[in-house]
């Protein structure tokens, strides 16, 4: 089953993948698109406005965003696009924008979210601790809150081949 939205239960179904069972198609097709609504992409704007004027150490930058994936026992097969950090803090935790995306039946609305790629682990110590980070106070979402150690790909930082198929394969380097 295709899906668009990765929940915490996902993430911790407890199956694990070999490298050769995870396919990552990233393609433009795959990138966040513009509202329709000048209104609601204004208030992206507006939002990151606001926030670099709060804290100018704030930049902009590329993200990955997941588009949809499909798991299935023996493989995931993830759809990867791109969005920007400014993006994501002009939507994200915004309940407003949700509701504004409200559209007729059988319409994806998920295209226009920025559905930024993160990765996070939970580190439990041989002693039954669970390790939890603080924010920073100078971060752009999120300041001051506890966390698990994680972090964000980025995409100007990754090797890329494209294979006959037209499908862009990540590359990792590993020892």
């Amino acid at each position: 089953m295709r899906r668009r939205c990765v929940s915490f239960l996902d993430a911790t179904s407890g199956a694990a993948y070999t490298r050769s069972q995870v396919n990552i198609e990233l393609s433009s097709v795959h990138n966040r698109r513009v509202h329709p609504s000048g209104a609601l992409e204004q208030s992206i704007h507006d939002v990151w406005a606001a926030k670099l004027a709060n804290n100018p150490r704030l930049f902009n930058g590329t993200k990955f965003r997941l588009a949809a994936f499909t798991a299935t026992p023996t493989s995931l097969h993830m759809e990867w696009g791109l969005t920007d950090y400014k993006t994501y803090l002009g939507l994200c935790s915004r309940c407003d924008v949700v509701s504004s995306l409200a559209t007729p039946p059988n319409q994806d609305t998920t295209i226009y979210l920025s559905n930024k790629i993160g990765v996070a682990g939970a580190l439990l110590t041989a002693d039954d601790k669970v390790c939890f980070l603080k924010r920073s106070s100078v971060v752009g979402a999120y300041p001051n809150m506890l966390d698990v150690p994680g972090g964000h790909p980025e995409p100007e930082v990754i090797h890329f081949a494209r294979n006959k198929n037209a499908i862009l394969v990540m590359l990792t380097e590993l020892p």
